[in-house]
């Protein structure tokens, strides 16, 4: 099994569980039988880069946070929000300093 077959399975499980998805759920939304899901989450079986896609945009999160490359699936939410908004470049970057600049006085109070 590859390590980075292992990391996507792991990850799309992840995915789906936060989503409240079972493994049926999600199998039906992208297409597949549930044991090639299965065998997709175990890191048996590779899926192709169209069903990466689907996964991807079914669970709302990047393709980079499936691949491994990046650990937050949250950055593609905001990233999708903000790119949906209909603001301004210089609006999207003033949003993004305020909630940086949020998090410490956040964290002091939970």
């Amino acid at each position: 099994m590859s390590t980075r077959l292992q990391i996507m399975g792991s990850r799309i499980r992840t995915a789906r569980q936060f989503r409240r998805l079972t493994g049926e759920q999600l199998a039906e939304k992208i297409g597949i039988a549930v044991d090639s899901l299965r065998h997709i989450e175990n890191g048996v079986r590779s899926p192709s880069f169209q069903l990466i896609e689907r996964i991807s945009d079914i669970l709302d999160v990047s393709l980079d946070y499936l691949a491994g490359k990046t650990d937050s699936p949250l950055e593609h939410r905001v990233r999708k929000e903000l790119e949906n908004s209909g603001l301004t470049k210089e609006q999207e970057d003033a949003i993004v300093e305020l909630a940086l600049n949020s998090i410490p006085i956040i964290k002091k109070h939970i």
